[in-house]
């Protein structure tokens, strides 16, 4: 049940927001949290009100998609695809208490709980929008609650407006904020077909991500020995000692976030757990270049092993690679791009195309699909993955409409072309 006080796309968000559907990293479950699921099928109730069935295609993850045949006489244009995801950030509390404030004046926002405020430096391009946040306990989940909401408002726009449109998919995905969209249980011959992919899931609306980092995962386990330090020193092989030296070096000979900036990579360890017998460090090498990338995994590796000789421990390192620069594909087939370009321009007062500072879905299906273009699209979401999250409440309002546009647009294709 959305809120009926606001429009159908605000109403389903401020609903799905409430839905703690926080990824678990290293569980064996897929979904990896139960709250996946409910939001999954209070979705496909949703869906299933609106008329639809057999459009309907459930994945083995927990994931599903929507399928809707061409309109007669489209089914030559392009078949489009757009996807979200369900799940949320897994290193911060999901299932927020959502607070519509606003229209917003000035100043920062101070939520109710934990003494957390929103600044106005983040807050001040958006004078007189309404503004949606959590309470402080959780982070929104605008990312991407918001894409999931604007594409169930948009497939009932098209049904209801009996809209024209060529063949499109509606892939709503689970686990993607711990990388395992799990392409490989999407019918082959389904994304085969398609020949460009939205994934609504970035901040600024009016950004068109084109390009995006390649990310992989870096596991480095370091086993050693504990023993007492005073009578069994010399048996002591400090595993978490080897981890403290692994990441000094790192900060120290590449590097760090809050150094780089534009198109300049990094390395960040995000986690860390430790003990002497053992410790496990998560190691994320940021690139744009495959062979920036490559190079740094290279130091990644010889650094690893340097620390567990020093320290007489073992090691154990799996690299994982997540996503891809979209920008190889995108820059293939900038003519399938163009009609979601130009449908971003009828509503937004600035269209920027970016390469962005992180994965992105599309990134992860160009691991196993390098030609499908798939540029991203902003929603209004703004600083993700953390209680200071917010999103705009009018721009998101806007984000069924530019769908719509978008596609009519690749409805007349053909024409155009």
């Amino acid at each position: 049940m959305t809120d009926s006080a606001y429009s159908p796309v605000i109403g389903r968000f401020l609903t799905y927001v409430t839905i703690d559907t926080q990824s678990k990293d290293g569980v064996d479950s897929h979904p990896s949290s139960r709250g996946q699921i409910r939001l999954a099928q209070m979705i496909q109730a949703e869906l299933e009100a609106f008329g639809l069935k057999d459009e309907i295609k459930l994945f083995n993850d927990g994931s599903f998609a929507v399928v809707l045949p061409a309109t007669a006489g489209l089914e030559k244009v392009p078949h489009v695809a757009f996807a979200a995801h369900l799940d949320t950030y897994f290193n911060f509390p999901g299932g927020a208490t959502p607070i519509v404030h606003g229209p917003y004046s000035g100043g920062g926002i101070m939520l109710p709980n934990n003494n957390i405020i929103i600044s106005d430096d983040d807050l001040s391009p958006f004078t007189g929008k309404r503004i949606i946040t959590a309470d402080g306990t959780t982070l929104l989940g605008g990312d991407d609650k918001a894409g999931v909401a604007s594409l169930v408002t948009m497939i009932e726009n098209i049904l209801t407006a009996n809209t024209p449109h060529g063949r499109l998919t509606f892939w709503f995905c689970v686990d993607e904020e711990i990388g395992q969209l799990d392409v490989n249980l999407l019918p082959i011959e389904l994304v085969t077909s398609w020949d460009v992919l939205w994934t609504v899931d970035g901040e600024e609306i009016g950004t068109i991500d084109v390009g995006s980092f390649v990310c992989r995962k870096m596991e480095i386990t370091f086993t050693g020995m504990d023993a007492h330090p005073g009578v069994g020193g010399k048996n002591l092989k400090p595993a978490h000692y080897a981890a403290a030296a692994f990441i000094a070096r790192t900060a120290n000979e590449r590097p760090l976030p809050m150094e780089t900036s534009g198109l300049e990579g990094f390395i960040y360890c995000p986690g860390v757990t430790a003990s002497a017998s053992e410790a496990k460090i998560f190691c994320m090498p940021r690139y744009f270049d495959t062979a920036d990338s490559d190079d740094a995994a290279k130091d990644i590796i010889q650094i690893a092993n340097d620390c567990a000789e020093r320290f007489g421990v073992k090691v154990e390192i799996k690299d994982i690679p997540v996503t891809v620069n979209t920008r190889a594909a995108i820059d293939k087939a900038l003519y399938l791009v163009s009609p979601g370009v130009i449908a971003h321009q009828k509503f937004c007062t600035h269209v920027t195309e970016n390469d962005v500072r992180g994965g992105t879905d599309g990134g992860m299906i160009n691991l196993m699909y390098p030609n499908l273009p798939a540029p991203n699209m902003g929603t209004g979401a703004k600083n993700l993955h953390g209680p200071l999250e917010f999103v705009v409440l009018e721009d998101l309002e806007q984000v069924p409409l530019i769908l719509g546009e978008m596609i009519s647009r690749y409805a007349s294709f053909q024409a155009e072309g």
